[in-house]
């Protein structure tokens, strides 16, 4: 497995929920935990592809193979995509870095439902590095931490008040922090700020940084992927790496099962015209209670006929 054409073609079938061969997906499972993944998160807006692309760019100069997954939103009503974060990445892409952007298409948590096996077939590819950046939805912005290894959250100096509303999102789920566009007025205050809130959540072996950085003008990266590979040593060294590919596998296994589950129930109740039969129940009368329980009556008789 080394061609990028070949990649392409396994992450369009993983985008398309076409069924993989027993074969493929034993191959790119059994390579997992050898790349280190690395996500990007935080609001619209603070510089996310910028950093990407810098970050990106370093590792390639050290003949690292890399590999990036932008997540973008999908629209509910025509299910198309703005691919756009790959055309912001210009100096990855001039150095052969494989870019892939992915519609969100339903996935919550600002990555696409098909981000992990994305991820593993590139891993499988070959790539030591694998960067995905998320949506960009704010405070459920963190399904990112479930995927990733070295999570960065990126902030600017506006975003102050947004920080206290982060406090239970965001703000936990970081292993490093950036205030980009440090050019601005404010970035010092927002570090600072940052790092008291950070100082309120329980601490562990892993001491985590504030970082200031200005992406369009490179300032700052060579600080920034100095203490992505920190965090990478500290995850091998304390095997806690073992721990996140052991976690990773047991929530994408529990994802599956339960999307599977819901569009064979969201089938049934279509086909057996129950969505109006319910609602025509709540007109004349009956409770969500026992709307509940005729639910389970007949999801029980539906799932033992499928």
């Amino acid at each position: 497995m080394n061609s990028k054409r070949e990649l392409s073609k396994l992450i369009t079938k993983i985008e398309n929920f076409e069924e993989l061969d027993s074969e493929i997906l034993k191959k790119i499972f059994e390579k997992e935990g050898r790349a280190h993944r690395i996500g990007f998160t935080g609001p619209p807006g603070v510089g996310k592809s910028t950093l990407t692309d810098k970050i990106a760019s370093l590792f390639v100069d050290e003949n690292k193979a890399i590999g990036i997954l932008a997540v973008d939103p999908t629209s509910p009503f025509t299910g198309g995509a703005i691919l756009g974060d790959r055309i912001r990445m210009e100096e990855s892409s001039k150095k052969g870095v494989f870019i892939r952007s992915l519609g969100s298409r339903g996935g919550i948590g600002g990555l696409s439902r098909r981000t992990y096996l994305s991820t593993l077939s590139m891993e499988a590819f070959g790539m030591d590095y694998i960067i995905i950046e998320t949506v960009g939805v704010g405070q459920v912005d963190l399904e990112i931490k479930f995927v990733a290894d070295t999570t960065i959250v990126v902030l600017t100096p506006e975003s102050g008040d947004y920080i206290q509303a982060m406090k239970a999102g965001l703000m936990e789920i970081g292993d490093i922090y950036v205030v980009n566009k440090c050019d601005r007025p404010g970035a010092e205050e927002i570090k600072r700020e940052i790092e008291f809130v950070l100082s309120f959540f329980p601490n562990s072996d892993w001491n985590k940084k504030v970082l200031l950085s200005n992406g369009l003008k490179g300032e700052g990266i060579q600080e920034l992927k100095r203490e992505i590979i920190n965090h990478k040593n500290y995850l091998e060294i304390t095997k806690k790496k073992e721990q996140i590919v052991k976690e990773r596998r047991k929530r994408f296994l529990i994802d599956f099962l339960r999307d599977e589950v819901w569009d064979q129930i969201e089938l049934l109740l279509v086909e057996n015209g129950l969505i109006e039969k319910f609602l025509a129940d709540i007109e004349f009368g009956k409770s969500l209670d026992e709307i509940r329980k005729d639910f389970y009556k007949f999801l029980k008789k539906g799932l033992n006929s499928l």
